[in-house]
């Protein structure tokens, strides 16, 4: 078991739609969709910037938050939607505002998704100056995660926690961190394989589950900041 300690992360969710998301064009959705964003994000008119033409429709805002480093962002546009979170605390928090963003366009519009793909990456210190055992640990280890296993090595792709679903897990020296772990999960959802809403909580079950327990990962608890 390695033990780690969060320096920085994020989590992102992008949908790919098809057919595009046309209501944009309508001044009356796009206005509603302005006014939620507004109501859930306390944003001004000003925050929400708007693409140039041929791009006009499509809208981008970035909320940081005072006395953290946490910032949360969402792109909107005809083909796809992209919301991240940087440097958050709360896991619960961060899935609400994912949530209250897409609410704010999705929950009223006519949809398909083509793919969805919630990625989380993390840079963390290691306790005991454990990394380099714990990395040669891994590369030859077989986790005991369900459903057959498509590739090993640092680099680990599996069945997903629906039909038309996949997780790829990468694990290994960070970057940013010295001699820190970077940890990355990215679940893949094809079609219809699960609705935006339970997307989240399925990932993060899955994760709590299956992914953490077998490859021996305690992420030490973060106190949030006042």
């Amino acid at each position: 078991m390695i033990e780690i300690s969060i320096v920085s992360n994020e989590a992102s969710y992008n949908i790919e739609l098809f057919p595009p998301l046309l209501e944009l064009v309508d001044t009356e959705f796009r206005k509603n969709c302005i006014r939620e964003l507004s109501l859930s994000f306390d944003l001004a008119v000003r925050d929400i910037l708007f693409g140039k033409e041929p791009s006009q429709y499509q809208m981008y805002f970035k909320k940081g938050y005072l006395g953290t480093a946490e910032i949360f962002s969402a792109t909107i546009g005809f083909d796809s939607i992209l919301t991240r979170s940087e440097n958050f605390k709360s896991l619960e928090g961060t899935i609400e505002k994912h949530l209250k963003a897409l609410d704010a366009v999705l929950e009223k519009a006519d949809f398909s998704p083509k793919i969805q793909v919630l990625s989380y990456q993390a840079h963390a210190n290691v306790e005991d100056d454990k990394l380099n055992d714990y990395i040669n640990h891994i590369i030859s280890f077989r986790p005991g995660l369900p459903g057959e296993m498509k590739n090993r090595g640092v680099i680990f792709l599996f069945e997903g926690p629906t039909d038309d679903s996949t997780v790829e897990i990468v694990i290994g020296e960070s970057q940013v961190v010295s001699s820190g772990l970077f940890l990355s999960i990215q679940f893949s959802f094809m079609g219809n394989a699960a609705n935006y809403k339970q997307i989240f909580k399925l990932c993060e079950e899955f994760s709590r589950k299956h992914i953490f327990p077998n490859f021996e990962i305690n992420i030490k608890e973060q106190p949030e900041e006042e």
